[in-house]
């Protein structure tokens, strides 16, 4: 569970200062990284909240989501399969202790994740007493992302291949692209890690043309306000922008930073969150050391926990609440593009955790067993899924690790 020190909140003259290292880590790679975000530590625990409780039942298990005092289920429900036709679900999740719900702008055709949320909702007002909401700034990143494409193309071939040569210098810098860290979790997540790293390449010459310039914090209360319109809500517990950070330089855009704040300070949302597929170590470090971020979701499973862990020792040990993502993704995909997985992905897990229960159940149970980890997050596509893998939850088995 995490540690409930507490002390005075950090400054932004802190965050300009804490930022200044991002940019020395361009040269730095792997452990090299480590430690100078470990020598860094400008920043305190957070300061702990007033532990607060929803839907609470019998035969599930809670855990505190950092210093927000959000005592979350160990497993909470991923709104990507919620439409308007199998909106029982909700109430299957409810009934068994689930109490945090997470969806997003860009989860559904048209929006549907949100708006059949607004829908239940709305049907049923008690329920969103519940539980805990969250959602996604989703289109921020694509916005920002096409601000940079709009700049790449307009240069020419010789600048459009030097800073292809220096994104891809940058990223194995960072081995954040090496086996063992990097997996594909959805089709084109290869091309986001790319896009991202090329912005990190053009930020030196081109950066002032897009981070800064006015325009984020408009579009940031445009998609927040239009996300909260669906789902029927006027403020969300937990708010993540970025959705789907790359880099942590991401985390590192005063303009959006301070409309993050705003939001909050204007009751849009209580917490803020960061969520991250990929260089997650470096993200969650970096969103450890700022004072904006409360919550971070990051992909953690069977397959890449020796990459990540100390991370999400380090993010919690600062008061940072931590989901993981992605835990039974390392061993069951519903993308046909990824199909089939590689079989050595189940094979380490039935060493590591063998055991009559169903592949998905036993990677839920092994990110449970670490403490530092707050909830693990699961996509739900029928209520038969959901009810086997709430069965992961209030566990502790024994792990092979040797």
């Amino acid at each position: 569970m995490q540690r409930e020190d507490s002390s005075n909140a950090p400054t932004r003259r802190n965050f300009i200062k804490a930022s200044s290292i991002s940019a020395a880590s361009l040269a730095l790679t792997g452990s090299s990284i480590e430690a100078a975000m470990e020598t860094e530590n400008t920043r305190p625990t957070r300061s702990q909240k007033e532990i607060e409780w929803r839907n609470k039942q019998p035969g599930m298990a809670y855990r505190k989501l950092g210093a927000t005092g959000l005592m979350v289920s160990e497993m909470v429900m991923g709104a990507i399969p919620i439409k308007f036709h199998n909106l029982t679900m909700v109430d299957v999740a409810l009934d068994l202790g689930i109490n945090y719900i997470d969806t997003a702008v860009s989860y559904g055709k048209d929006n549907e994740s949100e708006k059949a949320l607004g829908k239940y909702f709305k049907d049923k007002p008690a329920a969103r007493e519940k539980v805990f909401l969250a959602s996604k700034l989703s289109p921020f990143g694509g916005y920002r992302s096409q601000m940079y494409k709009d700049i790449f193309e307009s240069l020419p071939s010789e600048k459009q291949n030097a800073i292809i040569r220096r994104a891809r210098e940058i990223v194995e810098e960072r081995s954040v692209g090496k086996p063992g860290v990097f997996f594909a979790y959805f089709p084109g997540q290869e091309r986001e890690l790319d896009w991202e790293y090329r912005i990190i390449a053009m930020q030196k010459d081109y950066g002032h043309r897009v981070d800064g310039n006015g325009k984020f914090r408009n579009r940031m209360f445009e998609i927040l306000e239009e996300s909260l319109k669906r789902t029927g809500q006027d403020h969300y517990d937990v708010l993540f922008c970025p959705h789907g950070c790359a880099s942590p330089e991401q985390l590192e855009e005063p303009e959006m930073l301070d409309t993050l704040q705003a939001m909050k300070k204007q009751g849009k949302c209580r917490f803020v969150a960061v969520s991250t597929h990929t260089a997650f170590e470096q993200v969650m470090r970096k969103a450890a050391n700022l004072e904006d971020y409360d919550v971070v979701m990051a992909a953690y499973n069977v397959i890449n926990h020796g990459s990540v862990e100390n991370a999400i020792a380090y993010a919690t040990e600062r008061g940072v609440g931590v989901i993981a993502m992605k835990a039974a993704a390392a061993v069951r995909t519903h993308f046909d593009q990824l199909q089939p997985l590689a079989e050595w992905r189940e094979q380490k897990l039935n060493q590591i955790l063998p055991g009559e229960e169903s592949a998905p159940v036993r990677a839920y149970q092994f990110v449970l067993q670490n403490q530092n980890v707050s909830a693990v997050i699961s996509n739900m596509w029928n209520e038969d899924m959901l009810r086997e893998n709430a069965t992961a939850v209030g566990r502790e088995v024994k792990l092979i690790t040797s």
